[in-house]
């Protein structure tokens, strides 16, 4: 795109208002100038200059006015434009943020930026994207997210600028007018002559953050998940980032909420730590807390949910509280609970039941393991289902125990392979490959195809509610050694103890507030 010819020069005052005091930035889109508010003594402003087409002036109005109704901390506030003149000139005059772009603050830090600070500047990101699909009458994509096009302002908070190709989301067109975007950091959808939508914004959020902790590389180009380029970088950190960049925006992440969700969590843990702390619970054969246990298969079909009702019961068997959660959309659990208790038909009033010692809870429509933690659980067992169609997926990821189960057939190898490759970060002593039925050899195959990771035969055994001595022998080994009940108190009451101290504390700091009033 050829450069933008500036048409104002400094000391030109515009709009009987702003006078041009500088040239803040230059480029294809148009120039942006520094300017002084004649009215308003000492303010200063950024003005943006565009040149349009004459099919492009109403459109132009129309965008004006929605920039100038919003309102939120992470947007320069638009506070004025002026129409297209004769010649196709427009202005739009904003705050001016005292600040420097990512991109610049990048590369004079030798392209390398701490991953805190890439999920800190992703979250605000994400506020702010949320507020344009989903706070607004009509949603708003901004469609051209890039380091160049991200503020960094003087308290280290984001601002999003330049809405030169930001659009309205209007529902059921199949195309959008204009396809435009930034190569490198663009959506499939943007070059395919397909309608963008919010998923668009998020995909380029990826390749924003994949650029940022990559040391400048575009996913674009290497085509290469970033756990493959940059090993050094939290494994929930690039699942998150692995999880945007998915070319179909079905597969990718649905809302900029959820992001920032999975965002905090892995914040929550020091990320200097993420690694340190993956071993530990890896190793260790009394994690702190409940253990997490999820089972995922890799076609449906495949036999997860068995496997996570044979295991369940094995831990109930052993006397271990456990809760088995059915994080999938099958109701497998309401059918499981009429055959037991004797219904007729499939009863979904219910959230829990329970059989034989384990407590099992029917799918919810938030994938959130959180609230089961504060519970007295030793183990909670995830039914993931299939893999790749489960919004419960990046659960899997988290578990202290990751299962997949798959085929021994060799004509149905290829899927059990093609999870390996995809999610190479679970092999990471938590993963255990379990093939139901196979033979010794099958197991050898599979084992010498993937390395560092347990592959178990699980043995025919229909009826999952049953324990048997071969079942127990296949079970013990993939979940370790069961955490003593006295353990399990102990955790828990710490947790009670650090709650009483807490209120406590907040107890005596009203009371000391209303003695020194």
């Amino acid at each position: 795109m050829e450069g933008h010819n500036s048409k104002l020069q400094i000391a030109d005052i515009l709009a009987s208002r702003y006078q041009i005091i500088g040239l803040l930035g230059q480029g294809g889109m148009g120039t942006v100038y520094l300017a002084e508010d004649l009215k308003l003594s000492g303010k200063q402003w950024a003005i943006k200059e565009t040149m349009l087409e004459n099919d492009e002036f109403q459109r132009f109005i129309d965008e004006a006015e929605i920039l100038v109704r919003l309102n939120h901390p992470f947007l320069p506030n638009v506070i004025d434009y002026i129409q297209p003149d004769e010649l196709g000139t427009s202005y739009l005059v904003m705050d001016f943020i005292k600040g420097d772009t990512l991109q610049r603050i990048f590369d004079r830090r030798n392209r390398r930026i701490d991953s805190k600070a890439v999920m800190k500047y992703a979250m605000q990101i994400c506020e702010l994207f949320e507020y344009l699909h989903h706070g607004q009458s009509t949603p708003i994509i901004y469609r051209d997210l890039k380091p160049s096009n991200i503020m960094i302002d003087e308290n280290d908070n984001i601002r999003l600028i330049d809405f030169g190709i930001a659009r309205s989301f209007k529902e059921g067109k199949q195309t959008d007018t204009v396809q435009l975007g930034t190569i490198g950091f663009a959506a499939p959808e943007q070059f395919e002559e397909q309608q963008t939508d919010h998923r668009t914004d998020l995909y380029t959020l990826g390749a924003v953050m994949y650029y940022l902790l990559s040391r400048g590389r575009y996913y674009y180009v290497t085509q290469k998940r970033l756990d493959e380029i940059e090993p050094n970088v939290p494994q929930d950190l690039t699942f998150i980032v692995n999880k945007l960049l998915r070319k179909s925006p079905y597969d990718r992440y649905q809302k900029a909420s959820d992001v920032k969700r999975d965002l905090v969590r892995v914040g929550s843990v020091d990320t200097a730590q993420q690694h340190k702390l993956s071993a530990e619970h890896a190793s260790s054969k009394h994690p702190i807390g409940p253990v997490i246990v999820s089972v995922t298969g890799v076609y449906k079909g495949a036999g997860a949910t068995h496997t996570a009702l044979m295991i369940a019961n094995y831990l109930a068997y052993k006397n271990a509280k456990v809760a088995i959660v059915e994080a999938n959309d099958s109701q497998d659990f309401a059918r499981i609970e009429a055959v037991y208790e004797g219904f007729k038909e499939p009863r979904y009033v219910t959230d829990k039941f329970i059989i034989n010692g384990a407590e099992y809870y029917k799918a919810a429509l938030q994938a959130d393991v959180v609230p089961l933690l504060l519970e007295n659980y030793a183990y909670i067992i995830l039914d993931i289902g299939c893999y790749y169609e489960n919004h419960w997926f990046e659960e899997f990821v988290r578990a202290h125990k990751q299962i997949v189960v798959a085929s021994g057939s060799e004509w149905r190898q290829h899927d059990l392979l093609k999870f390996h490759k995809c999610y190479p970060y679970s092999v990471q002593n938590r993963c255990v490959y379990a093939i139901p039925f196979a033979e010794e050899q099958s197991i050898q195959d599979i084992t010498k195809q993937i390395t560092n990771s347990q592959v178990v035969s699980i043995p025919c055994h229909s009826d999952p509610f049953i324990m048997n001595q071969a079942i127990a022998e296949m079970i013990e080994p993939m979940i370790g050694a069961i955490p003593t009940e006295k353990s399990s108190k102990l955790f828990f009451s710490k947790i009670r103890k650090l709650s009483f101290v807490i209120s406590s504390v907040i107890i005596i700091v009203i009371i000391l507030s209303f003695v020194m009033k």
